[in-house]
């Protein structure tokens, strides 16, 4: 599963911001000069760590066609990462971060 230390280090070679809230338990993590053509920033959101260690919270795939009947896709277009490894967050990361520019 998903923990702090791989979500920072498949996050360092990004340009990105890091916003905490809510007592700065949860994070929103967002590019600081690149985005989506919709003008959107955003990469993920309500980041958060469980008593397990592992991550919740969810990743922006809205601008991706192949998640648009996902049955996990909320209708905001995020992703819940909680169940991802590892591989499959890295993957999907690389998919999605391609589009910002």
């Amino acid at each position: 599963m998903l923990t702090m230390e791989s979500l920072e280090k498949n996050l360092q070679p990004l340009d990105l911001l890091d916003v905490q809230y809510d007592n700065e338990i949860r994070h929103e993590i967002h590019f600081r000069r690149r985005r989506l053509p919709s003008g959107k920033r955003n990469l993920l959101s309500k980041v958060g760590m469980l008593k397990d260690g592992t991550l919740t919270g969810y990743i922006y795939v809205g601008h991706l066609r192949e998640f648009d009947y996902h049955p996990d896709r909320t209708k905001m277009g995020y992703l819940p990462i909680k169940n991802l490894k590892e591989e499959q967050f890295k993957e999907l990361l690389n998919k999605v971060t391609k589009h910002y520019r």
